[in-house]
């Protein structure tokens, strides 16, 4: 059913629904733990439900339009990316910003470490020398490192549960 998140339990076959933000998701994701499922509408409205309930946790903070969201691989942060060019990481599940910091641009793509203290970006753009980075960053917003993009725009950025690697996925193919 359109605007409508389900969840089945594959051993048992037991299945949850929970109503959406009134329109079709563009993203969903789990945490590790498989107890929380983060929605992300067209409209950039997150949202986190209980799998077991289908309830809502306590709305995020992001007053403009979030166009791209991480989840830390233990399931303990979240991290959004605003059209404002702002960037926020949450704790998870009460929802307590932890840090914010603005950007040039809007990123592409994000992604919190297991801790919560280190976030990545993805370019939308080339810069001034023609290529595409991914920045490494502090919650706070102190840039850490950058590395250069292979081919293509930064679509997709995941860090390891260890956080020892982090890993990225552009438009040209390349991982």
């Amino acid at each position: 059913e359109a605007g409508t998140l389900t969840t089945t339990n594959r051993r048992t076959r037991e299945v949850t629904r929970s109503s959406l933000l009134g329109g079709p998701v563009r993203a969903a994701s789990f945490t590790g733990d498989g107890t929380l499922v983060l929605i992300v509408s067209p409209r950039g409205a997150v949202r986190l439900i209980r799998t077991d309930t289908g309830r809502d946790l306590p709305a995020f903070s992001h007053p403009e339009r979030v166009s791209s969201t991480g989840l830390a691989p233990n399931g303990r942060f979240l991290v959004t990316a605003g059209t404002d060019a702002r960037v926020r990481v949450f704790s998870l599940p009460d929802g307590r910003l932890v840090g914010s910091f603005g950007l040039d641009e809007t990123p592409r793509s994000v992604a919190v470490n297991t801790d919560g203290s280190l976030v990545a970006t993805g370019d939308r753009r080339t810069d001034a020398q023609g290529q595409r980075m991914i920045r490494i960053w502090t919650v706070d917003g102190r840039l850490l490192r950058r590395v250069p993009s292979a081919i293509g725009s930064i679509r997709a950025l995941a860090f390891s549960a260890q956080d020892d690697r982090f890993a990225a996925g552009t438009s040209g193919g390349v991982a």
